[in-house]
């Protein structure tokens, strides 16, 4: 097993392994351990049959099954997610930064993307480090979000995306939110790393405790700038059988939405987090 850095500050890449075959338990805690180090590593070329593919996932923990009417599952594995886009349609899941389940009470550990189909060109995904860029934030920004909590809204991101499809009376504009409003520290502590990382994103995150949306505007557009830094994103291109597996505890992503006229298929996994497995706050 090689692991092969992409940037300085996130991604990178594991050859050298077979998820189809490996049934070797320091190799697996060698990828969760780059994983933690690198927020998002990929895997290139793997051939997995839906029932190694689940259990690759179950290695990292207990699979999320979804209940959002966007999501189609898989008949007979509702574990697995099928992440679609056909030629004529227009819009694509993903495409804001955001960081998923940050609505939950308990967030999801990671997710795992299995690539089935890419269309010829686009379609990348791209990732930002929330830990390395708390880790470099400047000083007055840090003193101004010190102690504050902000409002993680499935309600917000819905709105948000019906607005920018321009048919709130689409798929996006139906779904009915499964969950309301839910509070979290701006900074949490990665429970495993023990690193400090900032919790907030553009899609999910509607304002501060005791602010409101208008108020919290200003710092919140300071805060995404920053992370947006290029040295603390990467950017991933996908081929047939890739795989990238991001820890969304300290990770955004963004799905862009530049292939119309072709399709993309994706399979996806999404791995919970043990419950109470997080500090609240740094």
């Amino acid at each position: 097993m090689k692991v092969t850095k992409v940037t300085g500050n996130i991604g990178a890449e594991i050859s050298g392994v077979d998820l189809a075959t490996c049934e070797d338990a320091q190799i697996y805690a060698d990828i969760r351990a780059a994983l933690n180090d690198h927020a998002v590593i990929f895997f290139r070329d793997q051939e997995l049959s839906l029932e190694r593919y689940i259990a690759f996932g179950e290695r990292f923990g207990e699979l999320f099954r979804n209940n959002s009417p966007t999501i189609v599952a898989m008949d007979g594995h509702p574990q697995v997610e099928i992440i679609r886009k056909e030629p004529e349609e227009k819009s694509n899941i993903g495409d804001e930064w955001h960081t998923d389940q940050a609505h939950r009470p308990n967030p999801c550990m990671g997710t795992i993307l299995y690539s089935r189909e890419v269309p010829p060109y686009g379609g990348d995904t791209l990732f930002a480090n929330t830990a390395a860029a708390y880790a470099h934030l400047p000083a007055y920004l840090r003193q101004q979000i010190e102690g504050l909590e902000a409002v993680q809204s499935s309600a917000f991101l819905i709105a948000q995306t019906a607005e920018r499809t321009g048919d709130p009376d689409g798929k996006f504009g139906r779904a009915k939110v499964n969950s309301d409003d839910c509070v979290h520290p701006v900074v949490r502590v990665h429970a495993e790393t023990g690193r400090p990382v900032l919790y907030v994103n553009p899609a999910y995150t509607h304002r501060f405790v005791g602010w409101t949306r208008e108020e919290s505007i200003p710092l919140l557009e300071a805060l995404y700038r920053h992370v947006l830094r290029p040295e603390y994103t990467c950017r991933f291109r996908w081929t047939k059988g890739a795989i990238a597996f991001w820890d969304n505890r300290q990770t955004w992503h963004y799905a862009v939405n530049d292939y119309a006229g072709h399709r993309r298929e994706m399979h996806r996994l999404i791995v919970k987090a043990p419950e109470r497995a997080e500090a609240l706050a740094a």
